[in-house]
């Protein structure tokens, strides 16, 4: 576990990162509509998501 990851069963909840079957996927929740939150808060948590996304698999790849 990590902090900030939440595993759930997106198939049975219907949730777009569902739609498909590659290794790894993720979802985000950023909501732009929120009183409490700016535009650009919602752009750079997107982006942390993506660059942290891709560091993992990136980590998971073997060296040769």
């Amino acid at each position: 576990m990590s902090p900030g990851v939440i595993h759930d069963p997106v198939k049975a909840l219907g949730l777009c990162t569902s739609i498909t079957t590659a290794r790894y996927r993720t979802i985000t929740e950023v909501y732009p509509d929120s009183a409490r939150g700016t535009p650009e808060q919602c752009n750079d948590a997107q982006v942390a998501a993506v660059r942290a996304a891709i560091g993992y698999a990136l980590g998971q790849c073997a060296v040769a």
